[in-house]
């Protein structure tokens, strides 16, 4: 995915005298309730009923319900893609051509999911479908305020997650994806730490921490010059980049995408 995160928004807001996000992720709790309505039982019935029962999706051949084609997306975001199997959200997308035709899919496999009683799967087919989306409109150079309440979105949900998903891996894997900061070391831990946490989004942690630390690194060295705090913090956030890639490249082929990405901003001498 693109990374948005190259900066720390909370030190960025407060240090051009701006709201702080705390404000801005007010209005995320607004949103987020008013959708938590929309998803009162009988509502999810009807949707099941009138849409999501008998829309099918066909995948390399194989012509999946919408409750099966959700649950293994889902089980791509937890393990990972088999060998020689596609990303399962790219094909639906590609299926699905236009926006209003991919949201009504979108909205049947996630209220299949709902309908079911599973819960946490749909929460995690919620935020996966919404860094698809965002995806796609920072690759097509869309950066307007439906991009900006995408991005506030996807950190409510994580954090939201790791609210009502507390001993799950997810949502702390989630939040790093979201947002930067030297506080999201702690979401990497808690994560790792979670019973269900899998190879796959151990070393998917991993890579974000290696990420996030670089990050920080280039925003405080751009935000001071050299003879202030952060400035040096920026210093000592770099140098510390280095062990956090060595850790995540244990985890990666030489010819992953991970793997050339790190290596832009670190190489053995």
């Amino acid at each position: 995915m693109p990374n948005f995160r190259f900066c720390n928004p909370q030190r960025i807001f407060r240090s051009r005298g701006l709201s702080p996000p705390e404000a801005i992720f007010a209005l995320g709790v607004v949103a987020a309730t008013h959708f938590k309505e929309q998803l009162a039982d009988d509502l999810i019935l009807e949707h099941y009923y009138r849409s999501a029962r008998d829309s099918h999706i066909t995948i390399e051949g194989e012509r999946l319900s919408s409750l099966q084609a959700a649950a293994r997306y889902v089980t791509q975001e937890l393990h990972g893609p088999r060998e020689g199997e596609s990303q399962f959200i790219d094909v639906i997308v590609k299926q699905a051509g236009g926006s209003e035709v991919g949201n009504a899919i979108f909205g049947d496999m996630e209220t299949a999911l709902r309908f079911h009683k599973r819960d946490y799967e749909a929460d995690i087919f919620r935020h996966g479908t919404c860094i698809k989306l965002l995806r796609q409109r920072v690759e097509l150079g869309f950066e307007d305020d439906t991009t900006d309440s995408l991005r506030v979105s996807l950190t409510f949900f994580a954090k939201d997650g790791v609210k009502t998903w507390p001993q799950n891996c997810y949502f702390y894997y989630a939040s790093l994806c979201s947002q930067t900061g030297i506080d999201y070391l702690d979401s990497a831990k808690k994560g790792i730490q979670c019973s269900d946490c899998t190879p796959f989004l151990r070393k998917r942690i991993l890579y974000e921490v290696a990420l996030n630390m670089f990050s920080l690194g280039i925003t405080h060295l751009s935000l001071d010059d050299q003879e202030r705090e952060w400035w040096r913090q920026g210093a000592r956030y770099l140098r510390d980049t280095a062990g956090a890639v060595e850790e995540a490249l244990q985890h990666y082929s030489p010819d992953s995408a991970e793997t050339k990405i790190m290596a832009i901003f670190f190489r053995k001498n």
